[in-house]
């Protein structure tokens, strides 16, 4: 029964789902398996066997990961925070670059474990020597000249006095960080995104330096939004035009009046969204969850029958499949 259910969750992987947020995985035998990239935020994988597995950038948030087997497992960039690792087998893991910030790794197997810029914080537990094994314990006085913050979720961290001189934060989510006074001589920007709570030096120019303004009305036209979490963000009368939304969760975000035309929303999550009178033309939108989302005609998508799609003239085969927005 059980490996049969792991063969189910590695076809449904294969066939293209990507979120299994919340699901049972415990005690289920999926060594060498390849779900890179997938969600499985809380997910119940006690004892599961994910040895040799191919994990890289998986989002295993708060997931309940005791006494797993992780032996082997590259998870890269992964995102283990306030994950449960306790009594887990970590022998020979690559958690390079990953995000362990909250996590419980008391009492885990540790040895050859790769932790080069992993980032950590104070409320990571586990009896393990961070600096010296290459890690990044965050605080307002991280000293992380030239390492590698790519993609770091810091939102609404405290890195007033940060030393980060040629440190790479390209595609970094700093909404609401304070930089107010950090050293970021030479950083790189490209494709990070910031808020109107972030904090940054007087001297300093975000939108020079390549960063994109989560905002209302904001100008978004061909950004890389995809893969971000941007739910329940503020995006009214924002331009999306031909922006790359594949697989960014939007759920419950405000888009009313939003230009969301040629846009890439491909598997994207729109759970519960309002997307009144926001223009959709030409954007794709396959796989995309509307589930409980208010539809540009103001409408609420409940997954049945059709609704229209405001603006759109295009023939009725450019559809794409299982959306429920379709011309008028």
């Amino acid at each position: 029964m059980k490996q049969s259910q792991a063969a189910e969750w590695i076809e449904q992987y294969h066939q293209g789902k990507w979120n299994f947020d919340r699901a049972n995985l415990s005690e289920l035998r999926l060594s060498g398996a390849d779900f890179s990239g997938a969600r499985f935020r809380e997910v119940v994988a006690r004892a599961v066997n994910w040895s040799s597995a191919y994990l890289s950038g998986v989002n295993l948030r708060r997931a309940d990961l005791r006494e797993a087997d992780l032996r082997g497992t590259y998870l890269r960039r992964a995102d283990l925070r306030e994950a449960d690792l306790r009594g887990a087998d970590l022998r020979g893991a690559s958690l390079n670059g990953a995000d362990l910030c909250g996590a419980d790794l008391r009492w885990t197997w540790v040895d050859g474990v790769d932790w080069r810029q992993a980032r950590v914080d104070a409320r990571t537990q586990g009896a393990i020597d961070w600096l010296q094994q290459g890690a990044i314990v965050l605080g307002s006085h991280l000293k992380a000249a030239a390492s590698n913050l790519s993609q770091a979720d810091l939102r609404g961290w405290n890195l007033a006095q940060a030393q980060l001189q040629e440190a790479y934060l390209d595609r970094a989510d700093l909404r609401g960080t304070d930089l107010s006074h950090a050293q970021l001589q030479g950083a790189s920007f490209h494709g990070a995104l910031m808020d109107e709570a972030t904090c940054w030096p007087q001297d300093f120019d975000p939108i020079g330096a390549g960063l994109w303004l989560i905002a209302p009305q904001s100008n978004l036209a061909t950004a890389d939004l995809s893969h971000f979490d941007l739910s329940e963000v503020d995006l009214s009368r924002a331009n999306l035009r031909r922006a790359n939304l594949i697989r960014t969760d939007l759920s419950r975000a405000a888009l009313i009046d939003a230009d969301l035309s040629r846009a890439d929303l491909t598997q994207a999550i729109l759970f519960a969204s309002n997307l009144t009178r926001a223009v959709l033309h030409d954007a794709q939108l396959e796989q995309a969850d509307f589930r409980r989302a208010t539809l540009p005609n103001g409408e609420r998508w409940n997954g049945q029958g059709t609704v229209a799609l405001y603006g759109v003239p295009r023939p009725w085969h450019s559809v794409p499949e299982r959306s429920p927005l379709v011309p008028r």
